[in-house]
Order: C-alpha cells, then sequence, then structure tokens
C-alpha cells in the first residue's frame, strides 16, 4: 500500500467500534496517534439493523473523537469471516496459478457458493516444511458491503478491509512477540475471542465463539434476569473466582458470579488446549512458551492469574502501543483505560506504514473499481490538459 500521510483505522467488532488516526510522519519509523475514541453499539446488532447501527454509532465517533482523516481502514471481527490454514503441495508457478489451486482448496471448505463472498489468501513462510502453508479467510459478501456502505454513509472513503486476528497478529510481531519462542495472543472480545500463535516465520489462528457475552448469558441464565441487568452484574462483580482453598467474597452475588465466570474461562481454556494441539499435530508448531492477553474482556479481574494457573506458562498483558508514539493532544489517562482493546487498530495503522506479515484484503470489488477509477483522474485530466495546449498552439500557429 502506498505511504499516506493520515489514515483512520477503524475496528468494527460485534459490539462497538474503536477508532484511531494515525499520522506518518515523512522519514519516521514510529506512527503517531493523533485522536481516538472507543464506543459501544446502543443495542444489541443484528442482520437487520447491522449497517444502521454501525452508521449511527460511528457518526458519534467520528463527532466525539475529532477526526480529520477521511480515507479508512478497516478491521471486521473475526467471527464473521471463516479462516481456513491448509497445506498444499509445492507450486513453483506464477502466482495465478497459486490462486487457481487456493480458489479450488477454498471451494471444498467454504459452505456457501464462492459467488457470494470475497475471499483473499496469505501465504505463510515456513522454511523446514516441504509443503506450501495457505491461510485464506473467507466472508460474505453482504457483510462486507453492509460495513462498508456504513462507513461510506458517514462520509468515509474505505482503502482496505481486514479482519481482526490478521490486525491483531500483525500488531502482535511488530512488537517483537513471537520473534525468538513460539508465543500465544488471546483476544478476548465480547462475542468471540481470537487465539492467534506467533512462531516465528509460523502463522496460525482461530476464531473461539467464547467471551464476554458467553459470560453475560450464563449469569442471565443462573439467575434469572434480563441480559441487560446480566451485563450489569457482570460489569460491577465479574471477576475470575480463584478456587480451592482461597476465600470466597463476603457479597453472595460477586462470589456467584465469580464461579459463572470461571466455569466460562474454563470452557475456554478448553479450547485454547485443543487448538494447541491441533496447532502441534497439524502444523508442525513448536509448544507455545508464553500467553498474551488483550481484548475487552480480558482485564475482568485474575484473568492473567487463571490462565498462568491453567496453561503454566507465564502470562502478561499486551502493550500495542509501544509501537507507537502519541500526539500532544493526545487524553493519555483515558487512553490507558482502553489500550488492551487497540490491538487491531494498531495492526490496521501498520499496514499503511509499510509491509506486514499476513496482508490480506476483503475489499467490495465495487469499491476497487471506484478506487482504480479516483486514481486514473489525474492522469486524464493531465492528457486533456495536453490536448487543450496542442490545439491553442496549432490555432495561433
Amino acid at each position: 500500500m502506498a505511504r499516506l500521510s493520515s489514515i483512520l483505522a477503524l475496528d468494527i467488532g460485534a459490539s462497538s467500534i474503536k477508532a484511531a488516526q494515525f499520522e506518518y510522519p515523512a522519514g519516521g519509523t514510529l506512527m503517531t496517534l493523533s485522536a481516538f475514541d472507543y464506543r459501544e453499539y446502543g443495542e444489541e446488532m443484528t442482520e437487520e439493523n447491522r449497517s444502521i447501527l454501525i452508521a449511527t454509532t460511528l457518526r458519534d465517533v467520528m463527532a466525539a473523537g475529532g477526526f480529520t482523516a477521511r480515507k479508512a481502514v478497516l478491521a471486521i471481527s473475526g467471527q464473521f469471516a471463516l479462516t481456513r490454514f491448509v497445506k498444499l503441495p509445492p507450486v513453483a508457478e506464477e502466482e495465478s496459478r497459486v490462486r487457481q489451486i487456493v480458489e479450488f482448496e477454498a471451494r471444498q471448505n467454504v459452505p456457501f457458493p464462492m459467488e457470494e463472498v470475497i475471499w483473499d489468501y496469505q501465504l505463510i513462510a515456513n522454511p523446514e516444511a516441504e509443503e506450501l502453508e495457505v491461510m485464506f479467510v473467507v466472508i460474505k459478501s453482504e457483510i462486507v458491503e453492509q460495513i462498508t456502505n456504513a462507513v461510506q454513509a458517514c462520509g468515509l472513503h474505505p482503502i482496505l478491509v481486514d479482519v481482526a486476528p490478521c490486525a491483531a497478529y500483525n500488531a502482535a510481531r511488530s512488537c517483537g512477540i513471537g520473534d525468538e519462542e513460539c508465543a500465544m495472543v488471546l483476544s478476548l472480545g465480547d462475542r468471540s475471542t481470537n487465539l492467534l500463535f506467533a512462531d516465528r516465520a509460523q502463522f496460525f489462528a482461530r476464531t473461539i465463539p467464547i467471551a464476554g457475552h458467553s459470560v453475560t448469558q450464563q449469569i442471565a441464565k443462573e439467575f434469572g434476569i434480563g441480559m441487560d441487568k446480566a451485563e450489569e452484574l457482570k460489569r460491577r462483580h465479574g471477576f475470575v473466582a480463584l478456587g480451592g482453598a482461597y476465600a470466597e467474597p463476603e457479597s453472595e452475588v460477586a462470589a456467584a458470579v465469580s464461579k459463572i465466570v470461571r466455569n466460562v474461562m474454563t470452557r475456554l481454556h478448553g479450547e485454547v488446549n485443543r487448538s494447541i494441539g491441533v496447532y502441534r499435530s497439524q502444523q508442525k508448531g513448536n509448544p507455545p512458551k508464553r500467553l498474551f492477553l488483550t481484548g475487552g474482556t480480558s482485564i475482568m479481574g485474575y484473568a492473567d492469574k487463571f490462565f498462568a494457573d491453567k496453561m503454566a506458562i507465564p502470562v502478561e498483558y499486551f502493550n500495542p502501543l509501544q509501537v507507537v508514539q502519541l500526539g500532544p493532544g493526545v487524553d493519555r489517562e483515558r487512553l490507558q483505560d482502553v489500550a488492551h482493546m487497540f490491538s487491531e487498530v494498531v495492526g490496521l495503522g501498520l499496514r499503511c506504514r509499510g509491509a506486514c506479515p499476513v496482508e490480506v484484503s476483503l475489499m467490495p470489488e465495487r469499491i476497487v473499481r471506484n478506487l482504480a477509477m479516483r486514481q486514473k483522474i489525474p492522469y486524464v485530466i493531465a492528457c486533456a490538459a495536453c490536448v487543450l495546449v496542442t490545439l491553442a498552439v496549432v490555432l495561433l500557429a
């Protein structure tokens, strides 16, 4: 992607929008965060209200954040995409032939017609592998169109559509995660959790449908209350019960909520363990030596201790802002409160700074055509001007 002076990065999740404006100083190595905002949707997202809800929330974000950039890069929640990692025979041919082979493999794994989807692929570099390792990402065209239409309705011009797991992975690698040993990044969102393996040149990802909303659902079921009340209880009392010989909190409600949280986290831990087994057996990956937590649900009390005890490896929180310099007008105190949710946003910003380990693009064809036409306009104008000058010279002669 061509170097830009500024960009608006939008992580459009299933329950919120995270936005940041990045500036790219000429000759600078770090990008500058000049403005940011975070806002949750006012109601639950459905297929029917997706476009309107995103547009309404994004307008509030734009008004509150004071953003000036109009070119936007987007990340779509991993729960909307189908991601697969496959191994193919070595292909010493041109890129078009590789894409044909990958498309054939994608057709075997996608449960709906390829004419109804947007897809892209990434070759995974692994010098020790005899086969060609490929990741392909598929998302229904209707979803991408709804989201990009909503963004355009707010006066923005999308130039890239990424998926959250890939954006978070690029942010992690820019911070050195996985350079020396296999590490995992667990991004706990509201509707889904993205598990990423950063293992030197190898990459593996899985989206797990267990996250913060799962806790809310379980609280509503156990207490026999509505989802709004259950969400309030989760935010007020939610932490991971330590279990064993640890004393329970004095509040019976807090004790009950913490046990529900632990049960959900135990289910999530089971899925993480299964994913490790798949990664090691099918991808021939190394055992993970460290776990990094990120995402909105990751800061639930004792989540780091829970995973450290369960997995017997060091666990720490991922700070994606270590590769970003902060502009003078940034509210540092407020940014600190939401920094754990901005991994994907930082990963999007990195796509416009230079080459990234994973570069997929899920742009709708109509936008790609419009961008191509817009890039040709200066040349058309220049040609027209040359013609007019030539005619003027002829007439004068």
